[in-house]
């Protein structure tokens, strides 16, 4: 299931930022400032074979730390959001 994140946040009217597949019309937008696909895992955590737990952490990588740098504060009264 690759695609099952995607198709939910699209199902709620949230689809991910430069999602080709399960995106908007206004991807052109998008991909102005985020030249793929904003998704990502900062923290998985399991549990192996004999119960041990074990987890994983990774930082956001540069090219979406620089995308969210050329994002600007939107004010509540200046959002409309489309249903």
């Amino acid at each position: 299931r690759t695609h099952q994140i995607r198709v939910h946040f699209a199902t709620l009217g949230r689809p991910l930022v430069s999602d080709q597949l399960y995106g908007r019309q206004s991807l052109s937008r998008h991909t102005a400032w985020c030249r793929r696909l904003f998704l990502h895992c900062s923290r998985v955590s399991l549990r192996d074979i004999d119960g041990a737990a074990c987890s994983a952490r990774a930082p956001l990588p540069d090219d979406l730390c620089s995308a969210l740098g050329t994002l600007s504060r939107v004010d509540e009264d200046q959002v409309q959001l489309s249903s």
